[in-house]
Parts: C-alpha cells; sequence; structure tokens
C-alpha cells in the first residue's frame, strides 16, 4: 500500500487473512484521506476501520458514500465518531442511512472535529427531525449537504428551531429535498433569526411563488446569507415580483441562481429594474429561462447602469435577433464591471459571434466568456481569433462543441 499523503482507495480491502487485512487497512488510515465506494464488504471492512478510527489520530477525510452498511455498521461508526478527533470530512452520500441516523446523530452531539457532513441521495426519507434536533447541540459543522424525500411537520419544526439556534452552520444543501412551500416558509421564518449561514442550496426542491414570497420577506431582514441557489424550482411572475422587492432593500446577498424556472419577459422587466439598484449583486445566474427578445433588451439595458454584477449566465434562453446582438455589443463597449458572460445554446452564427467579439476591443473589464453551441466549425476559429486580435483582457474563451 502507498503511504502518500492521501491516500484513495476505491474497492473493498478485505481479505480472508484477517491481520493481513488489518495491516493493508491500518497502512490506509495513515493516510489523510479514505475513500471506499460500491465496497461490497463494507460491513466487514466498517468494523476494523471503526475500530482503528478509536485510536487514529490522523485521517481527516472519510468517504463512504455509495455502500449498502446495515445498522451494526453505522453504529459501530457513531461509536467511533465519539472518541475520534482527526475526522473533519464525513461522506455518507448515496448510502441508504435510514437505519443509522439515530446512532450518526447521538455521535454529532459530542464528536468536536467533524466540520463537513455530505447525506445527499442517503434514503432520510423520514425521522429527520432527528438530525435537525442535533444541530442545535452541535457547534462544530460548519458545511452540511442533506436530502430529504419526505418531511413532516415535526421535520420543519425541528429544521426551523436548529436553524434559529444554531451558530456555526454557514452552508446548507438542500439539493432534490421535496421542500415545497411549507418547508421554504419554515426556512424563511428561520432565516428572519439566524445571522451566521452564508450558503443555502435550494435547487430543485419544488417550491412555488407562495415559497419564494416568504423567503423574498425573509431576505428583507436577513443580511448575513451571500448565496442564494433557487435553481430548477416552480415559480414564475408572483415569486420574482417578491424576490426583486427584497432586492431593494437586500444589499448582502451577492449571488442569484434563478436557472430553470421558466421566468418570462415580465419577470425579466423586474429583474432588470432592481439591477439599475442593487448594489449587492455580483453573480446572477439565468441560464435555461424563456426570455424573448424584449426581455434581453430589459436586461442589458440595465446593464448600462449597474456597477457591481460581475458575472451573468443567460445561456439557454432565447434565439437571439440581430436588434439584440446589436444592443448586447453596444453594452460591452461601454460596461466597466462585467468579468464572465455565458451565451451559450442561444443559436446564433459566425456573423453574430464575431458582432460580438469584435465589440471587446474597447471592453477592458471581461475576462471569460462562453460561445459553447453555436454550431460554429473549426474552419471558423481563424475568423474567431482575428477578431480578438485588438482585445488585450480576455483570458477564456470557450468554444465547445465545435463540428
Amino acid at each position: 500500500m502507498n503511504n502518500s499523503n492521501t491516500h484513495i482507495c476505491y474497492y473493498s480491502v478485505t481479505d480472508t487473512n484477517t491481520s493481513y487485512q488489518q495491516k493493508q487497512l491500518y497502512n490506509l488510515l495513515n493516510s489523510t484521506k479514505l475513500k471506499l465506494i460500491h465496497d461490497y464488504s463494507i460491513n466487514k471492512d466498517i468494523i476494523l476501520i471503526c475500530n482503528i478510527l478509536k485510536i487514529h489520530d490522523t485521517l481527516t477525510s472519510l468517504n463512504l458514500s455509495k455502500n449498502e452498511i446495515n445498522e451494526s455498521g453505522y453504529n459501530a461508526l457513531a461509536d467511533a465518531l465519539k472518541v475520534n478527533s482527526s475526522i473533519t470530512k464525513l461522506n455518507l452520500s448515496s448510502s441508504n442511512i435510514s437505519n443509522g441516523i439515530t446512532a450518526l446523530t447521538d455521535a454529532l452531539q459530542v464528536n468536536f472535529s467533524i466540520t463537513k457532513l455530505n447525506l445527499l441521495y442517503s434514503g432520510i426519507d423520514t425521522n429527520a427531525k432527528v438530525l435537525f434536533n442535533a444541530l442545535k447541540n452541535n457547534f462544530i459543522l460548519i458545511n452540511l449537504k442533506l436530502t430529504i424525500k419526505q418531511f413532516d411537520n415535526d421535520d420543519l419544526i425541528a429544521l426551523n428551531d436548529s436553524l434559529k439556534v444554531n451558530s456555526t452552520l454557514t452552508k446548507l444543501n438542500l439539493l432534490y429535498s421535496n421542500i415545497y412551500n411549507k418547508g421554504a416558509i419554515a426556512l424563511a421564518d428561520a432565516l428572519k433569526v439566524n445571522s451566521t449561514l452564508l450558503t443555502l442550496n435550494l435547487r430543485s426542491t419544488d417550491i412555488g411563488d407562495d415559497g419564494i414570497v416568504a423567503l423574498a420577506d425573509a431576505l428583507k431582514v436577513n443580511s448575513t446569507l451571500t448565496k442564494l441557489n433557487l435553481s430548477n424550482n416552480k415559480f414564475n411572475y408572483i415569486g420574482t415580483k417578491a424576490l426583486t422587492n427584497a432586492l431593494k432593500i437586500n444589499n448582502s446577498l451577492l449571488v442569484l441562481n434563478l436557472s430553470g424556472n421558466n421566468l418570462n419577459y415580465y419577470s425579466m422587466i423586474k429583474l432588470s429594474t432592481v439591477l439599475k439598484y442593487n448594489n449587492g449583486l455580483i453573480d446572477l445566474n439565468l441560464n435555461r429561462n424563456q426570455f424573448d427578445n424584449n426581455g434581453i433588451i430589459e436586461l442589458v439595458d440595465a446593464l448600462k447602469i449597474n456597477s457591481t454584477l460581475t458575472s451573468l449566465n443567460i445561456s439557454s434562453t432565447i434565439y437571439f435577433s440581430k436588434a439584440n446582438i446589436n444592443v448586447i455589443s453596444s453594452v460591452l463597449k461601454l460596461n466597466s464591471t462585467l468579468t464572465y458572460l455565458n451565451l451559450s445554446r442561444n443559436y446564433i452564427n459566425i456573423t453574430t459571434v464575431i458582432t460580438i467579439l469584435k465589440s471587446l476591443k474597447t471592453n477592458t473589464s471581461l475576462t471569460s466568456i462562453d460561445l459553447s453551441d453555436y454550431g460554429l466549425s473549426i474552419e471558423n476559429t481563424n475568423v474567431i481569433v482575428k477578431a480578438l486580435n485588438n482585445n488585450t483582457t480576455l483570458t477564456e474563451l470557450t468554444l465547445q462543441n465545435l463540428y
């Protein structure tokens, strides 16, 4: 076995010779990272791993994702975590933890080293409240990733209460959890009190307009949240209107992801209006929405005034018209804050690409632009290079899927 500073093992290390097996595992645990995924002998291996963890002080990262750990295995892991003080990262994603959630949360209440816990897609369909209640007494964890398919009222109450009193968690990722409106309302209530959470990921959590309205109200009083991901949800104009009203007041939110929500022209009008006055947002993702040509014109018009936005993603939004391209090009000649622009998958031709790139002759801020999936051929690259001859700031040009 390699005793390098970082050792990653992808397969079972179980051997019929127990003493040899222990030696191999101990060699692995002398490294700083151990990764056992798809280990078909995990429930044998984990007992040995946990026994060593009780006296081991070098391993900092333990990845047991994509395994079928049984109840005895989780009990052994929990017992080890109660005394281990070196592991800071624990990954149990895509492992069915439903039969081990109680043991794990008991360990979290006395463990003083784990700062990052990944439980995405881990089969927590019931009893999530046990984990949330543990957060009330845990003052070490700063990053929690969690997928919960079924929230009941007790779970929501526990989540709300824990976020109101927890003072260390800075990142919460609830990707693909069935939050719905009632969950968003509970989260919003907690955000009005919580003053430590910096990043909240609610991607693909089935939140509609009512839930977004509640979150928007929370943003009016919350001044610590800096990143909010609301992509792939089910809200439209009403939710967008509430968000933009909140952003007239809130200048602490820096990153907002609204991709994949079928936002239309009327939503774009609201967003464009607030961009003229908001002094906080630096990163806005509007990928995969339904903006028409007029919507893009509204957005670009706002960029003439906005002086804080540095990253804008409007890929997969519209079929660009010539008028749109001219408007975008004229703004790029003047805008001095935008450093990243993603226009990919918007069905424009080489002529349009050249128009955009020529506008960069006078632009002194843009360093990265994505024009992928435009149906461009390799032969077009020479023309593209010539168009960039006079630009001195662009460092990255993405043109994937040339034919």
